[in-house]
């Protein structure tokens, strides 16, 4: 109704991140030495590294965990699968169910402001509108949680817009956390002056920035992009940015990537358990093709127009959906949540039994390492076996299905993989996974679009 949105109204404020300059503002900065000044950048580029490494770690967690709960998962299911089908389903769709309501029980209770990939919210505070509880603790735990939750249960949901957020939370947090427990800053500024940098530090403007500097980390965690997490703050994040914040930007995304890439390189000796291939889409190109012919343009326009299409009927019947669900309660949201699951578990296990197996092929067209069928012990991977009977078959279509939306994603641009995923098999997951991405968007839990 029309007085519930002016209630809301009353609780959103207005942030102005321009400098008041002003006779006070003027006598602060006159009052500044040397060495407040170079503890006030000291600061500013501490806190950008401060967030890359939270950041890193968390996207680093995140990912462990998914990859751990859902290699269990798929592992557990194709076990059980082997002495009942019934027992696999059930095991398999009571993950999903129980995954997807704490998800959503998590954001309805604990942080209903990281429902959605928050990547609306954050260009929202980064453009002047400050949303209560946008980028509160409360909302940081509840996207964590409830990201790992929902993209363990196997939804048509990714983590990559939650990253997003989860990093412009931590950013935000660090902000009040410098001005209490920074005792280095402490000691370089020499008493009375830690007071003055705290305040610096604690006005909009830059908050704003360092905000900016989180959502570039998330991008930069997501996809493995420190370039692409610069240019997400300065074109879409951003309405308007100074240019030397772009080197604390590029800065901070280029310590995650480094982060990254150590934690991930630990992981190769097998110390995360499922943790395979690292649960990050990452291709290390040796070659590639530099030129192209006119012929290979038109399959290109037709790709673009096809996309186009499929992305606008897709936000036209999310959005007849989101107007069903703006009359929920939480409780019925919370029974949607399991509804959905359901649904998802359903389409994920049953589909797959009704397509045929194919043959492996042979080892000398395998990549080095792959083992077809895949042994029932591994997590992540292709050659599914599902429910083929002999030694030398596998399952096209559960090798999709039966993995992380990043495994499956790798494995589909594999080399060597032209055989293994007829077109047929890529159009029904296509369809499926169009409808489940329809129904499952705008459920109240953390979900991104960026994979799906």
């Amino acid at each position: 109704s029309v007085v519930h949105l002016l209630g809301k109204a009353r609780r959103i404020e207005s942030l102005d991140y321009e400098i008041c300059e002003n006779k006070v503002f003027y006598a602060e900065q006159d009052a500044r030495s040397k060495w407040d000044i170079r503890c006030y950048l000291f600061a500013r580029w501490g806190l950008g590294f401060a967030v890359a490494m939270c950041t890193a770690f968390l996207a680093f967690f995140i990912n462990l965990c998914v990859e751990n709960i859902a290699g269990l998962r798929f592992e557990t299911t194709l076990s059980l699968m082997r002495y009942s089908y019934f027992g696999g389903f059930l095991i398999f769709s009571s993950f999903s169910i129980l995954l997807s309501a704490a998800a959503c029980a998590v954001t309805i209770y604990v942080g209903p402001a990281a429902a959605g990939s928050g990547i609306p919210d954050v260009k929202v505070y980064l453009n002047g509108v400050d949303s209560p509880d946008v980028l509160a603790p409360r909302t940081l735990l509840a996207k964590v949680l409830g990201s790992i939750c929902a993209v363990s249960a196997g939804l048509a949901v990714g983590k990559e817009g939650p990253l997003v957020h989860i990093g412009s939370c931590i950013a935000a947090q660090l902000v009040p956390t410098v001005s209490c427990t920074s005792w280095w800053l402490r000691k370089c500024s020499r008493g009375g002056v830690f007071g003055r940098v705290s305040r610096l530090l604690r006005n909009a403007r830059d908050k704003r920035d360092l905000v900016s500097m989180g959502a570039a980390a998330g991008v930069a965690a997501a996809f493995k992009a420190p370039v692409g997490g610069v240019l997400f703050a300065l074109e879409e994040a951003s309405s308007w940015m100074r240019a030397r914040l772009l080197w604390r930007v590029f800065f901070t995304t280029a310590c995650v990537h480094i982060a990254l890439r150590a934690l991930r390189s630990w992981c190769e000796g097998g110390h995360c358990g499922h943790f395979g291939e690292g649960g990050w889409v990452i291709f290390n190109l040796n070659r590639g093709q530099f030129d192209y012919t006119v012929e290979e343009v038109v399959p290109v326009l037709f790709l673009g127009v096809l996309g186009g299409l499929v992305g606008a009927l897709f936000i036209h019947l999310n959005t007849k959906l989101t107007l069903i669900r703006r009359s929920l309660t939480n409780r019925q949201r919370l029974y949607e949540a399991c509804a959905v699951a359901f649904i998802t578990a359903v389409s994920s296990f049953v589909i797959p039994m009704f397509y045929p197996c194919s043959k492996c092929p042979p080892p000398g067209d395998l990549s080095k390492g792959v083992v077809c069928p895949r042994p029932m012990d591994v997590g992540s991977g292709n050659f599914v076996s599902f429910y083929c009977g002999e030694s030398d078959e596998y399952n096209a279509l559960a090798t999709i299905f039966f993995n992380t939306q990043d495994d499956a994603i790798r494995n589909l641009f594999s080399t060597k993989t032209q055989s293994i995923f007829p077109s047929s098999t890529l159009i029904i997951f296509g369809l499926t996974y169009f409808v489940l991405a329809v129904l499952t968007y705008g459920v109240v839990f953390p979900s991104g679009l960026f994979i799906p």
